[in-house]
């Protein structure tokens, strides 16, 4: 999914203590760890952590949409309506 101006967006799932984020860079493909307020259930910005030269999403950095689990672990919901970000 894209957001604004062709950012990606992507799904992130948080820490048990709710502080941090990660998520699945589809352009290194490493995981990227970031901090995250406790609780905060809406799509935020943030700076990519790739290191590899040949991918330029560190100019732009990507969104992250936090998931829902059910009480089973399975992914039950993805946070937020779709919505446009200004």
């Amino acid at each position: 999914m894209k957001m604004k101006n062709d950012v990606p967006l992507l799904l992130g799932t948080t820490s048990k203590d709710g502080k941090r984020i990660q998520v699945w860079c589809p352009f290194c493909r490493v995981v990227h760890h970031h901090g995250w307020s406790q609780g905060d259930k809406k799509i935020r910005h943030r700076g990519a952590h790739c290191t590899l030269r040949h991918t330029n999403v560190g100019s732009y950095g990507y969104y992250i949409k936090p998931a829902i689990f059910n009480k089973n672990g399975e992914l039950s919901e993805i946070n937020n309506k779709p919505r446009r970000i200004s």
